[in-house]
């Protein structure tokens, strides 16, 4: 992995196994886009490809993970509020917000009993 002064946020070079990310992003935006290439990577995918649907699988794949769910309960244990989760986890907002969306129903009981849990104890 490298940075270098390049349009793009992030690319992955398959034939050099290479992962450029342009120089002076956020920290958060950093992370989005080394987690995005990396998965570019496991699949082997070339570099420049214009496929929508590759792009939205690459995406989906990155942000689960990202977020793994012993990462989720720990930052959700901490704060309920969804961008102090984001930035105690450094990743976008946005994410977290797909990753709550598009969890199993095993991992929203899960997060439904720790924020429960959570509730309890402020009443209390």
């Amino acid at each position: 992995m490298m940075r270098a002064a390049i349009s793009e946020p992030g690319r992955y070079y398959h034939g050099e196994r290479s992962i450029v990310l342009r120089n002076g992003m956020p920290l958060e935006k950093e992370r989005r886009y080394l987690w995005h290439e990396l998965v570019h990577a496991e699949r082997g995918d070339a570099a420049f490809h214009t496929d929508a649907a590759v792009e939205t699988i690459v995406e989906q794949e990155a942000v689960r993970r990202a977020l793994p769910m012993q990462s989720l309960r720990w930052a959700l244990g901490q704060e309920l509020e969804r961008h102090m989760v984001a930035e105690m986890l450094k990743l976008p907002e946005d994410w977290i917000q797909y990753r709550l969306d598009t969890a199993t129903a095993r991992e929203r009981r899960e997060l439904r009993l720790l924020q429960e849990g959570l509730w309890a104890e402020e009443i209390a």
